[in-house]
């Protein structure tokens, strides 16, 4: 193969990657707000275990459901109430449904759950799951915001992943109690 050849072949790919990274909101960036008077209601179920059991992608799965049957409105939520670090092996997640502003028909198995807090941060990515920033990034970003507005933030957040594949995750102050 010459060389002439190889360079529209390897110049094509480029032009190709690059136009599949912005479709998929690859230059996108995260947005970060600080709100107040937070609140979610989540339907759920706590389970602590290992991350790649059964039980754990039998609870999204009804989640993913609930959200489905509500008309696509709400979200998947996982509430992270020891923070993010898994104890050894072993996870602690609270695997929900969060119904949105639509209601909530309450599903027989499943337990309630409130987190509010009088101050959070909330980053709202729009990018395709693929080119999403990774969780340390994320979390830095939220703490150059925390710093700005004099706030440190804890181990607990939440994660609400939406039928459209936009996520928000909620980062929670430093001794805010749930």
């Amino acid at each position: 193969m010459n060389t002439k050849r190889l360079a529209i072949i390897v110049g094509a790919i480029i032009v190709l990657s690059t136009i599949f990274y912005v479709w998929l909101g690859g230059f996108k960036d995260p947005q970060l707000s600080l709100r107040s008077d937070v609140s979610y209601q989540l339907s759920g179920t706590l389970y602590k275990g290992h991350f790649n059991h059964p039980r754990v992608k039998a609870l999204f799965d009804v989640a993913r459901g609930r959200v489905q049957s509500a008309g696509n409105t709400g979200a998947i939520a996982i509430f992270y109430p020891g923070g993010e670090a898994p104890e050894q092996d072993t996870i602690n997640h609270f695997i929900a449904f969060w119904p949105g502003k639509g209601p909530d028909d309450a599903h027989p198995d499943s337990q309630t759950r409130t987190i509010a807090a009088a101050q959070a941060i909330v980053v709202t990515l729009t990018m395709h799951p693929l080119v999403m920033p990774d969780k340390e990034q994320v979390r830095s970003l939220a703490e150059e915001l925390a710093t700005q507005n004099k706030l440190t933030l804890g181990t607990q957040s939440l994660e609400l992943y939406y039928p459209d594949n936009q996520m928000e995750i909620i980062f929670f102050p430093e001794g805010t109690a749930f």
